[in-house]
C-alpha cells in the first residue's frame, strides 16, 4: 500500500561537521533539494498531514528543521526558496532574548577542542565522577557519559554540570558565533519568507517523558506562547526534543497541539496518530544513500534502517 507520504528531518545546514552527523553541507543539502524536486512531490507539513490522501500526488514529501539553528534562516531557507521548498522549522524559545548556545554544542566544542587535558570532576545524579581528558579516545568517552546524563536531566541538574564544565575549560575552544539557536528577530524573518512554517520544540529541549507533569506543561505551553507572541499566528506544529515520547507525553501534546512530530523512522500512512508522526532524519547523507533512503521509504515494504550511520540524541 503507498504511503500517504514521507516527513524529512534535518537539523544544520553547515560545512562544518559535527559529533553527531547532524551538520549537511549546503552544497549536499542543495542536492538533496534538486533531486526531491525532480522525483517527490514536495508539500507543506500541514497539507500532508490533514489533506485527504488521493489529493496529495505522487510520492509527497515534506521537510522540517529541529532545533532553530541561525543557519536554517541564513542558508537553509534562502536554498529551499531558490527551489521553491516549503518547510517547517522547529525553534526552542530559551535563547530569544539573548544568544545562546544548546548544551550539547558546548559540550562537543570543550571536549573535542579545547580540553588541555586535566581531568574534570563532577557529581552527577548525586555520585562523585573523575572523567579523563588525556586523550582523544578519554574526551570522547567523556563526552559520550556527559552526554547520556544529560539527555535525561532536569534542566538544574543539566545548568549545573555545563556551569562546572564552562568553569574547568576556562577561555579554551571559544563557542562559534554562527552555530548558536535564532534569536527573535531572526525568527521573526524566516516566518515571514514565504513557505516557511514555524513549529515549537519545547522552552529548554528537555526530554519531556523524564520530566514531571507540571514541567513538561510548562516546556510545551511556554515555548508555544512566546513563539506565537513573536510571529502573530497561532503555532500548531510541535517536535519532541530527542524524539522522545512516552504514553504521557504524547497524550498531553494530543491535547495541546495539532500535531506531534517525533524522530521514529517511518512513512505516514492513511491512518496515523497525529501526536506521534514519524519522520526520516537525514544526517550528512551523500546523495546516492539518501536518495536510496527515500526510495525505501516509499517502496512496498521499505527497510527502516539507515545505510552506516549511528545516531546518538543530539
Amino acid at each position: 500500500v503507498a504511503p500517504r507520504g514521507l516527513v524529512l528531518l534535518y537539523h544544520r545546514v553547515d560545512d562544518v561537521a559535527d559529533a553527531h552527523d547532524l551538520s549537511v553541507p549546503p552544497a549536499l543539502f542543495e542536492a538533496h533539494l534538486t533531486w526531491l524536486r525532480a522525483n517527490c512531490t514536495l508539500m507543506p507539513l500541514d497539507e500532508m498531514l490533514s489533506a485527504s490522501p488521493e489529493t496529495l500526488g505522487d510520492r509527497p514529501v515534506a521537510v522540517t528543521f529541529d532545533d532553530g539553528y541561525l543557519d536554517n534562516l541564513t542558508v537553509a531557507a534562502p536554498l529551499l526558496a531558490r527551489h521553491g521548498v516549503p518547510a517547517t522549522f522547529f525553534l526552542t524559545s530559551r535563547w530569544l532574548d539573548a544568544p545562546g548556545e544548546y548544551w550539547w554544542d558546548t559540550l562537543e566544542r570543550i571536549l573535542q577542542e579545547g580540553v588541555t587535558g586535566r581531568p574534570f570532576e563532577i557529581e552527577i545524579a548525586g555520585r562523585s565522577t573523575r572523567l579523563s581528558t588525556s586523550t582523544a579516545e578519554a574526551r570522547r568517552s567523556a563526552h559520550d557519559q556527559l552526554h547520556d546524563a544529560l539527555v535525561h536531566a532536569a534542566l538544574a541538574e543539566r545548568d549545573r554540570i555545563v556551569t562546572a564544565l564552562l568553569a574547568w575549560a576556562g577561555a579554551a575552544a571559544p563557542a562559534r558565533a554562527d552555530r548558536r539557536p535564532m534569536v527573535a528577530d531572526e525568527l521573526r524573518q524566516l516566518s515571514r519568507i514565504p513557505g516557511m512554517t514555524i513549529g515549537s520544540h519545547t522552552v529548554n529541549h528537555l526530554a519531556l517523558p523524564d520530566q514531571p507533569p507540571d514541567v513538561q506543561q510548562h516546556e510545551v505551553a511556554e515555548c508555544r506562547a512566546a513563539l506565537t507572541s513573536i510571529i502573530g499566528r497561532p503555532v500548531e506544529f510541535f517536535a519532541y526534543p530527542y524524539g522522545a515520547i512516552d504514553r504521557r507525553s504524547a497524550a498531553h501534546i494530543r491535547r495541546s497541539q495539532r500535531w506531534g512530530l517525533s524522530c521514529n523512522t517511518g512513512r505516514l500512512g492513511d491512518s496515523f496518530d497525529a501526536a506521534r508522526v514519524p519522520r526520516l532524519e537525514i544526517m550528512r547523507l551523500e546523495l546516492p544513500a539518501f536518495r536510496d533512503a527515500v526510495e525505501r521509504m516509499f517502496a512496498d515494504s521499505p527497510e527502516l534502517s539507515l545505510p552506516a550511520i549511528t545516531r546518538l540524541p543530539e
